[in-house]
């Protein structure tokens, strides 16, 4: 069982300059064990206790210098101390303190935390959960929900409390679930996108009923405008789609699709073209739709495919690698992110793999 409070403690000695990357790694690392949403609620848990441990610190504070404050005998003749005291413990910020680690870890640790420290723990996380987010397959989210009808498959992480240092921590949360909304509801039957819908828009008010007022309240109105908007904008595209095709006249005829070694571009000679998808295969066959898309995208920013329409590309290179079968629009939604996915650690992955058969030159 990881230890989650290590895992972070790690990334903040050892990972310092990179604690994003580091997040995401050990998320895919341990991803057989817990699934994204449990890894990346529990490092916020961490990151929370250790916010609790400076409030601790405070009111500890608070307490001292209250009970020295009542054990003057003759408080008239130190009205000015004691005015002092009040004012100090007015003005304690929980910035003053620091989470002493090796009181506070079992077995100690030596070290030490500081608020400007927790916080930079938190913002990588949720950054981390941000490049996470790039890379979900709505095809699987989408089945989840038709299969089991629950709504915390659009939940990034568990919902943060309420407190004005997790405002950030909760825009995030409401930011991604929406996101997720969003690649989830284009999915959907007609009927599972109203209920979806609807239980969206009624989990958001039960939660300004809790958020009192400012910020909160004024963020979650925002988020239930956002679901409701987003989903009379589908039903528009949807009638006009349908009135399109009711009123569609015989287009041109469909793309033929070409052996995938026709699109490719920069090698000379005929036979390297079938040698570089033949090693292609080697690697690929039977990868995920992700690893495949994320593999397109690579080719085109190495300049080694034509741009040719997408469904060519999709059809051409399935058949010619054989990876797991998706949707068109999956992979349209992927090469649609193509300029974000570039960015990110399987991409990087993908690439190098792709330029090493160019130094073993396969390709001229």
């Amino acid at each position: 069982m990881t230890n989650f409070l290590n895992l972070v403690l790690i990334g903040h000695f050892n990972e310092q300059n990179y604690l994003e990357e580091y997040f995401l790694r050990e998320q895919k690392r341990v991803k057989e064990e817990y699934n994204a949403e449990t890894f990346f609620s529990k490092c916020l848990d961490v990151v929370q206790e250790f916010k609790n441990e400076l409030e601790r610190n405070k009111h500890r504070r608070k307490m001292e210098i209250f009970h020295a404050l009542q054990n003057y005998r003759e408080p008239e003749k130190h009205e000015e101390e004691i005015k002092q005291g009040y004012k100090a413990i007015k003005e304690l910020k929980r910035e003053d303190f620091f989470v002493d680690l090796f009181s506070y870890c079992n077995p100690p640790v030596l070290g030490s935390l500081d608020y400007g420290n927790i916080l930079e723990l938190e913002t990588a996380i949720l950054k981390a959960i941000d490049t996470h987010n790039l890379q979900l397959d709505f095809d699987e989210l989408s089945n989840k929900y038709l299969s089991t009808k629950r709504l915390d498959v659009l939940f990034p992480f568990k919902k943060p409390f309420f407190s004005k240092d997790n405002f950030y921590t909760l825009k995030t949360f409401l930011n991604s679930s929406l996101e997720r909304f969003n690649g989830i509801v284009l999915k959907l039957p007609v009927k599972d996108k109203i209920q979806l819908k609807e239980e969206f828009q009624l989990y958001l008010m039960r939660l300004t009923e809790g958020a009192g007022g400012g910020d909160y309240k004024e963020l979650l109105n925002s988020q239930i405008e956002l679901v409701e908007l987003k989903y009379q904008k589908l039903k528009i595209q949807e009638e006009n789609s349908q009135k399109k095709n009711n009123n569609k006249k015989p287009g041109r005829p469909p793309a033929i699709i070409q052996p995938a070694q026709n699109y490719l571009q920069n090698i000379e000679l005929e036979e390297r073209k079938i040698l570089f998808i033949e090693e292609l295969k080697k690697i690929f066959q039977g990868c995920e739709p992700k690893t495949f898309n994320y593999l397109v995208i690579v080719l085109l920013e190495l300049n080694y495919v034509k741009e040719v329409s997408q469904k060519e590309l999709k059809n051409s290179f399935e058949q010619a690698i054989n990876p797991q079968r998706q949707s068109m629009q999956n992979f349209r939604q992927d090469l649609s992110k193509r300029k974000y996915l570039k960015e990110t650690e399987l991409f990087a992955s993908i690439k190098r793999q792709v330029l090493k058969l160019t130094d073993e030159n396969l390709i001229v």
